[in-house]
Formats: C-alpha cells, sequence, structure tokens
C-alpha cells in the first residue's frame, strides 16, 4: 500500500512538472540569428520584435547578426544549434525561397532542418522612374519596351534578390524584354535613376518613399495587392491592368527542427503578439511594411508557394551564389 501511494505521488509530481516547465521557458536570453547585416530589412524588424520579446519573456531576446553567404551561414547556425527554443533565425523570402535553388550545395538540409516559427511582415516593392519621365503607367511601360531592340533598362539591387526576382515575373507577365542594371546600395540607384542612367527602377518602399513624395521620382505601381499606406497614390499591379498579381515578400523566423513543441508554440505566440503590438506596427508601417503576425503553419505554405514561384524563374535566368 505504502509503495502504491508513493508511487502516485511521484507520478503526479512528473505529470505537474511537464507544464511547470513550459510555463517558465524562456528562463534565459533567446537569440535571434539574423541573416543580413545591421539596418537590413531583416535586421529592423528582428530589432523591433527584441524590445517586445524581451518585456513579455522577462528575459533578453539578443540580435545576433551572421550575415554572409546569400543568408545561409546563419541559417546553417540554427539549423544546426541545440533545438531547445533558444535559438531562432530571422529571415525572409530570399535566402528560404530562392538561395536554395541558385547554391549548388547548402550547407543544411533546407527542406527539413528548420521550421517555420511565424510570419512577421510582408514588404511590397515599387517601380519607380524620374518624375520627367513619359512612362506614366505600366501601359506604357509596355510600349516603351516593344518600340526598343533591347527593351528596358531596369535599375535594382542585385542580380538574383528579391527585387530582382520581383521585376523579372512582371517583365514574364508584360511579355516585355529588359536589361536589368544591379547595383548594391539603393542610395546609388536611385542617384543613378535621377541622372537617366537607366529607364524604370524597382525599389523597397522604404528607401524609394522620400525620392516620391518630395516630387524627385515618380511611383508608377507597388507590388503588394493593395496600395501602400504610405504611398497612398501609386497605385497597384492590379490597378494597372496586371490582374491579380501580387509580389510581396516576407520577413519572418524559424527554429532548429525538433525543438519541443510547446516551445514552440510559446515562441510562435510571443513572435505574433509581439508583431501585433502597436510600437512594432506603427513603426514597422512607417517604413512600409505590412505586419500580419501568421502562424507557423501559414508561413509554411508561404515558403512551399514561394519556392513553386521562383525556382523555374532561377533556372531559367541561370542564377548562381556558389
Amino acid at each position: 500500500m505504502y509503495r502504491r501511494i508513493a508511487l502516485l505521488l511521484l507520478l503526479a509530481a512528473a505529470g505537474a512538472s511537464g507544464p511547470a516547465r513550459a510555463e517558465n521557458f524562456p528562463d534565459h536570453p533567446v537569440r535571434l540569428i539574423v541573416v543580413d547585416p545591421p539596418g537590413s530589412a531583416v535586421d529592423v524588424v528582428a530589432r523591433l520584435l527584441a524590445d517586445q520579446l524581451g518585456q513579455r519573456w522577462k528575459q533578453q531576446a539578443l540580435v545576433e547578426n551572421r550575415p554572409g553567404a546569400s543568408g545561409t551561414i546563419a541559417a546553417n547556425a540554427v539549423a544546426k544549434a541545440k533545438p531547445d527554443g533558444y535559438t531562432v533565425l530571422m529571415t525572409g523570402t530570399f535566402t528560404e525561397a530562392i538561395v536554395p535553388f541558385a547554391m549548388e550545395q547548402m550547407p543544411y538540409d533546407w527542406r527539413r532542418d528548420l521550421e517555420p516559427l511565424a510570419e512577421v511582415a510582408r514588404l511590397p516593392f515599387v517601380l519607380v522612374v524620374p518624375a520627367a519621365s513619359p512612362l506614366k503607367s505600366l501601359e506604357d511601360v509596355a510600349a516603351a519596351a516593344r518600340s526598343k531592340a533591347a527593351g528596358l533598362s531596369v535599375g535594382g539591387l542585385p542580380r538574383g534578390s528579391s527585387l530582382h526576382l520581383t521585376w523579372e515575373l512582371v517583365a514574364e507577365r508584360m511579355g516585355i524584354a529588359s536589361t536589368y542594371v544591379a547595383y548594391n546600395s539603393s542610395t546609388q540607384l536611385q542617384t543613378d535613376l535621377l541622372s537617366g542612367q537607366f529607364d524604370i527602377a524597382i525599389d523597397t518602399i522604404g528607401s524609394a518613399r522620400g525620392f516620391i513624395l518630395n516630387g524627385r521620382t515618380r511611383g508608377l505601381a507597388v507590388t503588394s495587392g493593395a496600395r501602400s499606406g504610405v504611398l497612398p497614390n501609386v497605385p497597384t499591379l492590379d490597378e494597372n491592368g496586371l490582374r491579380g498579381m501580387e509580389v510581396i515578400v516576407w520577413v519572418g523566423s524559424l527554429a532548429p527542427a525538433g525543438t519541443p513543441r510547446e516551445r514552440l508554440a510559446v515562441l510562435e505566440q510571443s513572435l505574433i503578439e509581439a508583431a501585433r503590438s502597436e510600437p512594432v506596427r506603427s513603426k514597422l508601417g512607417e517604413f512600409g511594411y505590412v505586419v500580419t503576425g501568421r502562424s507557423g503553419a501559414q508561413l509554411a505554405e508561404t515558403i512551399r508557394e514561394d519556392r513553386v514561384r521562383f525556382e523555374p524563374l532561377v533556372r531559367r535566368l541561370a542564377i548562381r551564389m556558389n
């Protein structure tokens, strides 16, 4: 009888300890490993989230930038980290849906080693021309492209980037030829656009917005399904005649595969709540982001769809990043 009572007490104690451990997670700092350098689109999101996460957890969320190798240095570090919930990858469309098809050999298994946690925000791009340009719509762009043997010259960030592939998708849908001129910085891109080095540019809203608002450039289209809250006068691709078209990149988080489900649930809920908080939502809105706060399951589906969309394009354009 005494042994039976002791066993029941032991089982009760064990049952109580499980929830307690889940409730106490995290009990020390969590690292947010960022695929890009400080000041980048992903980094901005990570640093805003870190403050909110720290307040919720009463533990630090430490932002650690590990740029290089098209984001795979950071992704590999997280993929091979201890799956205990204390290491989280902050990444986006480029590293998850473009790079796997542009690298001959990845340092980790990109299909299985990372678990989607949450989508934090989405970021549309904008097509711009100099204010004095005769191009007033995408219909004008198409007509101008067809009048030139080599099509239009288009400025954007590096070849193989999300910006580059977004333009290629738009050009493919419009049925036009173009020559893509790659830049390493938006500053030089906008400078050369103003000096007439090329016909049209594709850039992030955050980088292009100031030039549009001060009248130096003109926005032709945003690549989101709805108009941007910070560029309300710039129409969408759909409004420009590309019915139903939307190309928008995401910023989100992933964890090492094998992380306990209860810890993944805590991380997912915390990230979504932090993303939807007023400080994060308002600040990201100023930069042209659209806060989403979507679940890990929804992010997983988005990643699958992005890979289907970008793989044939990467292969057709023979983009290599090794």
